[in-house]
């Protein structure tokens, strides 16, 4: 007979943890672009000098991104956390094993995006250096078609904009295509999206649109297979996105709620659950975030329950 392991929303921070809800909730600030300070026009000077100190700028700015992506995974290297099977958590290992350390109680919220962003960043580094090395100084002008390869400690902040514009479009086509209903869709559980019937036609058409709405795979799919990409591959997406999302809400109620987030981790904490940035305040964005943990405390998904081999027994 396994032996469990249940955590609630009301459970202290993660173990061990003496540092504040703001430490303990959001991830060092190296996991965030740097910013990038563009040289003003100067009319006197002629332009070909303007655009030699703007592609400088460019360059330090990849440069400090570079630098912070590797000393993120020096940090998350250097956590002495030892897993079931006895080896060492790492930024390699795998996305499972770093929830399951979340829900565990030994990794902090602030910890888990580390782990998370360190995990992605390592990703997209080898074809995005072959991009830089290629286009060097003018790599801005092609990241706006690249933002899947590029790690996003060296996003720059017309790719965040561009990329809210379109998960915004994304969502309003969802509503315009039929049933999201004017709020869309609130908090999921891997239970619903396992229990939908794929011989139904009506309850198909649903997954596909929640699937969209939540961002769970790239736009670019719908436009290369339309309806014709796999149902098991819609739902395994959303699946996956619908679980990321139950172990972040469970980390921000377990380490100190909505109001600890900075503004940047409150804007990101948005973005995965499709809730709308732009255009918002921190006042707005908070009370919306708040209300996405209120909806999902209300529909019994405040506990989360584990068994030793990290086996997760839903309600």
């Amino acid at each position: 007979m396994s032996h469990e392991s249940q955590l609630k929303t009301t459970s202290p921070r993660a173990k061990g943890s003496t540092v504040s809800p703001e430490e303990a909730l959001n991830p060092p600030s190296s996991t965030l672009p740097p910013p990038l300070n563009l040289p003003t026009r100067d009319p006197l000077i002629p332009f070909y000098k303007h655009y030699f100190r703007l592609g400088r700028a460019y360059l330090a700015f990849y440069k400090s991104g570079f630098k912070a992506i590797y000393s993120n995974f020096r940090l998350a290297g250097s956590y002495d956390i030892k897993l079931g099977d006895s080896s060492r958590l790492a930024p390699y290992s795998s996305l499972h094993s770093i929830q399951k350390a979340v829900l565990d109680g030994i990794l902090t919220r602030g910890q888990y995006h580390l782990f998370l962003r360190v995990k992605s960043d390592i990703s997209r580094i080898p074809l995005f250096g072959l991009v830089f090395c290629v286009f060097g100084e003018f790599t801005p002008l092609v990241v706006a078609f690249l933002n899947p390869v590029v790690p996003k400690t060296l996003w720059l902040p017309g790719q965040w904009e561009r990329a809210r514009i379109k998960a915004r479009m994304r969502k309003q086509e969802v509503l315009q295509d039929g049933t999201g209903g004017e709020q869309g869709y609130g908090p999921l559980s891997e239970q619903e999206v396992e229990n939908v019937n794929v011989s139904d036609a009506e309850s198909v058409r649903r997954l596909r649109r929640m699937a969209r709405w939540m961002d769970a795979y790239p736009r670019m799919w719908d436009r290369l297979f339309g309806n014709m990409l796999p149902i098991s591959v819609v739902r395994g997406r959303l699946r996956r996105k619908v679980w990321e999302c139950r172990v972040d809400d469970f980390a921000i109620n377990r380490d100190g709620g909505v109001a600890p987030l900075s503004s940047e981790e409150l804007k990101i904490a948005c973005d995965m659950r499709a809730l709308e940035v732009l255009g918002k305040t921190d006042e707005d964005m908070r009370r919306e975030l708040s209300r996405w943990l209120e909806e999902g405390r209300r529909a019994g998904r405040g506990e989360i329950r584990t068994s030793h081999e990290g086996k997760v027994i839903d309600r």
